[in-house]
């Protein structure tokens, strides 16, 4: 059964993981647990580069697919999810509708009949985490960290902390009050990626054909 939703987050630069955390945790935000994720994105067939990509993604409005397997304390799980930009046509907002599979196989299946392919791979860690600030519930703001090993390296930054609101706000409200907990963990403006790390990723991991 799909499942539609609009997601808005905002997304920051995280130059030393261990330095995020102690920030936070003097925020009263503390690690619950991590996770290794895999997350496979496909595009249709007809997408060979970056402009083409940006091209039908950006410009487009074109959906792009995500099997995401995630491994914690040795059990796997599959979250097959679309995103699409809303007509607000900006990173911080998408639609989403999210479908189930029985098994990675049958997901795989579905992206070959859509007739799209995985061109981009991202591995990574992400940390969660639960919320003992009065002023940052854990119900109405989702925040966790991601951490690509190798990945500073290769296009300067390799981590980032994700701010999402879950609460029924307007998109307004909600960036705002996003805003407000990033300025309280330490974080600016300036700090916010331009679209995401993943998209930031592209250009040393995505494998076009």
């Amino acid at each position: 059964m799909n499942t539609p939703h609009v997601e808005i987050e905002l997304r920051y630069k995280v130059e030393d993981v261990d330095a995020c955390l102690e920030q936070l945790a003097l925020q009263h935000i503390q690690v619950a647990r991590t996770e290794r994720l895999i997350d496979q994105w496909f595009a249709p067939n007809f997408v060979h580069d970056m402009p083409a990509e940006e091209k039908w993604f950006d410009h487009d409005k074109g959906v792009a697919w995500r099997i995401r397997r995630s491994t914690n304390d040795g059990q796997e799980s599959l979250d097959v999810t679309s995103k699409q930009l809303t007509n607000d046509n900006n990173h911080n907002s998408f639609h989403e509708v999210t479908t189930h599979y029985d098994s990675y196989q049958d997901a795989l299946q579905a992206m070959q009949d859509l007739q799209y392919y995985n061109w981009l791979t991202v591995d990574k860690t992400r940390y969660f985490f639960t919320s003992k600030n009065p002023d940052i519930s854990d119900t109405e703001v989702e925040m966790v960290l991601d951490y690509v090993d190798g990945l500073a390296a290769k296009v300067g930054v390799g981590a980032c902390l994700e701010i999402e609101c879950k609460s029924e706000a307007t998109r307004t409200d909600a960036l705002k009050r996003i805003q407000q907990i990033a300025t309280k963990c330490g974080f600016s403006p300036e700090d916010q990626f331009e679209k995401s790390l993943t998209v930031l990723s592209m250009s040393a991991l995505a494998k076009f054909k």
